[in-house]
């Protein structure tokens, strides 16, 4: 989920370390962070298929 997968500024590992993450310089310039492509709905169905993992491995 983390950032624009075709970004040539992101390190996936660490985002961190991304030119952006200090000095807000954003490569494409039509965002004003490269979160603004990750919709509500895809962070809610990541949770949800988070929880029900962590909540099997409970059982």
């Amino acid at each position: 989920m983390q950032g624009y997968p075709e970004c040539p500024e992101r390190v996936i590992q660490n985002f961190t370390m991304q030119r952006c993450w200090y000095d807000g310089t954003c490569p494409f310039e039509q965002w004003n962070t490269c979160l603004d492509e990750i919709s509500v709905d895809r962070v809610m169905a990541i949770c949800v298929s988070l929880l029900k993992a962590h909540s099997q491995r409970l059982i």
